[in-house]
């Protein structure tokens, strides 16, 4: 959680309880049913364990590999998957797995149905052939992408302080985000007089102490809340990033194309581009939008305003206790063991 670069701001645990490989009292010798069993010999007074995603990826594995935890009943396990397949694979039919949930019991996921459709066919396979097993009451459920609003907020010094007219954030890898690195490409051909294209820095976060990657926290929220517009893009998968609550959030201005399940408030809300547009469109449209500073101003404060009171990090809890009393209740009333 801490060097991940899709999550490392997301800081999900918040006041909840930690534990696992690594902690003080965990033992690597055992598997994460033995080590929980060993901690809580009387079973335990928690609501459901939350599952990091080094537990269900795939490479995961006897001491990594889910807790059934039969002995704790009607306490579900739960995961958030932030990606189920391989990204950077652009046949559908040859995308790889990244994760497996089929001991998990309330699996969340942001994006596209899907993504989770082979999952689903798999409960439906146990629910046959095994209808009081833990696996056919497992449930699936989609969440968006939450934003931490303490951090990325607008500037304590409005709109005067943004300097910079269009921001992109992101890496620009051509065939994974198409419209992104047509982006980066007119930034560098400076179509806008006063542009620039943050990329993030992956593959580095895993060596920076604790004290770097709180500046590089700082660094990318700061071109957030001096952009005027933040330019971007759904990926190759057309998925709604969670660099649209960070971006809405700061207040800057979004322009991007529509990705799947995106709320109507962003369409609504957002400069709306398309990869089919030629690149004197995608200037046209940016333009349009500077020019424009009391409405995109407006549209801009409806939206900051709707993601901070939405996509926070307590709604995304409150979401997550909702999937784990339903997931309960039908427990519960089934029967099954």
């Amino acid at each position: 959680m801490e060097v991940d670069i899709d999550s490392w701001f997301a800081r999900l645990i918040n006041d909840k309880p930690i534990w696992g490989p690594g902690f003080p009292g965990w033992n690597d010798s055992l598997d994460a049913e033995a080590n929980l069993r060993s901690r809580y010999p009387t079973g335990a007074d928690f609501d459901a364990i939350f599952l990091s995603h080094v537990f269900t990826t795939n490479h995961a594995g006897g001491r990594l590999s889910p807790p059934k935890l039969n002995w704790l009943g009607g306490i579900p396990t739960v995961s958030f998957q932030h990606e189920v397949r391989a990204v950077e694979q652009y046949d559908t039919q040859k995308r790889g797995f990244t994760c497996s949930v089929g001991e998990v019991d309330v699996v969340l996921y942001p994006y596209n149905e899907a993504e989770i459709d082979p999952f689903e066919a798999d409960r439906e396979l146990a629910r046959i052939r095994a209808p009081r097993s833990r696996h056919a009451h497992q449930i699936f459920r989609r969440i968006p992408h939450h934003v931490r609003t303490d951090i990325f907020r607008p500037p304590s010094g409005g709109n005067a302080v943004r300097d910079l007219d269009v921001v992109l954030v992101g890496r620009a890898h051509e065939s994974l985000y198409p419209l992104r690195y047509r982006w980066s490409r007119l930034i560098a051909e400076k179509r806008w007089h006063n542009a620039v294209h943050v990329p993030t820095l992956y593959g580095q976060q895993a060596t920076w102490t604790a004290t770097e990657r709180q500046a590089e926290v700082e660094r990318y929220i700061g071109f957030l809340q001096r952009a005027k517009i933040v330019v971007s893009c759904t990926s190759h998968w057309r998925y709604m990033l969670a660099k649209f609550n960070e971006i809405a959030a700061c207040g800057a201005f979004i322009i991007s194309d529509v990705a799947t399940h995106m709320p109507q408030t962003f369409i609504d809300n957002i400069g709306i581009v398309s990869s089919h547009m030629r690149d004197t469109e995608l200037v046209e449209v940016v333009n349009g939008w500077l020019a424009a500073d009391e409405e995109r101003e407006r549209r801009t404060e409806i939206l900051s305003n709707y993601v901070r009171a939405n996509n926070d990090v307590s709604c995304f809890w409150d979401q997550v206790d909702r999937a784990v009393l339903d997931w309960r209740k039908e427990w519960l009333t089934s029967g099954a063991s």
